[in-house]
């Protein structure tokens, strides 16, 4: 193809000069971002088999990669490579894959559904919905799970009425296996969250939507417009973590709840957070999992990511007295639980002990500063004296939904909320390049 009629020239030659000079993983990156825009660049498919080949040898994705550029016009050599990435957790790289095999065969029941996934992974809910909504009657009908993610993506457009038309049409299948009832149940809370909050979230309303897809509260966002409430590369200051933990603390006496103790998994950074919420609350901290009673107070269950917590397979299913806070919560990857609190969501957070990269205002160079020669017990202390007084009850009205819906479920002893959803990268609300 000559450059007058290849659409992106510059790029593809790039990724040719990187693989002759011997980088082929700089060269994936660049034939991704062809893909991305356009999944009809046929060459870029030839490009990525011979990168992944130089790179991994000839695994399966090379094939299926080879496979897409000799057999351009087969559906299912695109529909197992989207596939694929979206098994992988990848739904950006998935979803222009998906949407040329949808192209060249709308009528596969497969890649219709999958494309569908990748939609909705990728926060185009309307689409999703309507590609679902198309399926044809005898092969969706009997499928509950086709049914919710229609269902469920007209929730996360704002559309209370169609997702419980997909409601109502889900309880007529009244089928009663586990899994079934979960969707069933999740689709139900969700629109009961909905109408608590009286209208639809907007379209960069970060907190109102989690509140909507996951019951959870988020306590602060990013301020700055397109980002969508989310941080890319977070540093965060002794002072803004003060800040933070102060809205937590005024979070849980708006609940009404007395902790009793702060349990942290052994991870510093986690140990350092409970440590000083302890010292702050007057309370100890305890190792987690940790052994409590009903009538022996609250449990806060404190991490600075999900990845401290482990296998969070005691974290899955609710207790009335546990309370799950993790500070930052990585929003471009799966998670097996959404915690019921979270401080901040960002692709990368550096604590303030902990070696970072800083930006020097006056040259604009990046340097690296050292980890906080202290002991944690002592970086603790130091983060416990930097928590304000909580601001008063009007500076966290922003959460009286959450609030709202976690007393009038959990602590009346509704069952529908005993399990924790998994975090998707599915959220409505978009983040601009600056994330």
């Amino acid at each position: 193809m000559s450059a007058a009629t290849d659409p992106h020239p510059q790029p593809l030659a790039s990724a040719r000069k990187l693989l002759a000079s011997g980088e082929p993983a700089r060269a994936i990156q660049l034939v991704a971002r062809v893909l991305r825009d356009d999944p009809d660049a046929r060459e870029a498919y030839e490009l990525a088999a011979e990168a992944l080949e130089r790179q991994v040898g000839s695994g399966p994705q090379a094939l299926l990669f080879r496979r897409c550029h000799e057999d351009f016009a087969d559906p299912r050599s695109f529909y197992e490579l989207g596939f694929d990435f979206l098994s992988g957790d990848l739904p950006d790289l998935a979803r222009p894959l998906l949407d040329r095999a949808f192209r060249l065969a709308p009528n596969d029941v497969a890649v219709r559904v999958e494309y569908a996934v990748a939609l909705a992974e990728t926060g185009d809910h309307a689409a999703a919905s309507r590609v679902l909504e198309e399926l044809p009657a005898a092969a969706a009908g009997d499928r509950p799970s086709l049914v919710f993610l229609a269902a469920w993506c007209r929730l996360l457009t704002g559309d209370a009425d169609g997702a419980a038309r997909g409601k109502e049409r889900l309880d007529r299948l009244a089928r009663s296996t586990p899994v079934d009832a979960m969707l069933r149940e999740r689709l139900e809370l969700g629109l009961e969250r909905l109408r608590a909050l009286g209208r639809p979230p907007g379209p960069q309303d970060l907190r109102g939507w989690h509140f909507v897809q996951y019951g959870g509260a988020l306590l602060t966002t990013r301020a700055q417009a397109g980002t969508g409430g989310r941080y890319g590369v977070l540093v965060e200051s002794f002072e803004a973590l003060g800040q933070r933990l102060a809205i937590l603390i005024a979070l849980l006496r708006r609940l009404g709840l007395a902790v009793a103790r702060i349990a942290t998994p052994a991870a510093q950074d986690a140990d350092i957070l409970g440590r000083a919420l302890a010292a702050r609350l007057h309370v100890p901290a305890v190792p987690w999992p940790t052994a409590d009673s009903p009538g022996d107070g609250t449990t806060l269950v404190c991490a600075a990511s999900v990845d401290d917590l482990g296998a969070p397979a005691a974290l899955v299913r609710r207790a009335p007295t546990t309370v799950l806070y993790v500070h930052r919560l990585a929003w471009t990857r799966s998670a097996a639980v959404v915690p019921d609190v979270t401080g901040l969501m960002a692709r990368v957070h550096f604590l303030p002990w902990g070696r970072t990269l800083q930006l020097d205002a006056a040259s604009r160079r990046v340097f690296e500063q050292a980890a906080d020669p202290r002991p944690p017990a002592e970086i603790a202390a130091h983060v416990g004296a930097l928590i304000p007084e909580p601001p008063a009850e009007d500076a966290a009205a922003v959460l009286a939904c959450y609030v709202r819906h976690r007393a009038l479920s959990l602590y009346a002893g509704d069952e529908r909320v005993t399990l924790r959803p998994g975090f998707r990268q599915e959220s409505p609300v978009r983040s601009g390049p600056s994330c």
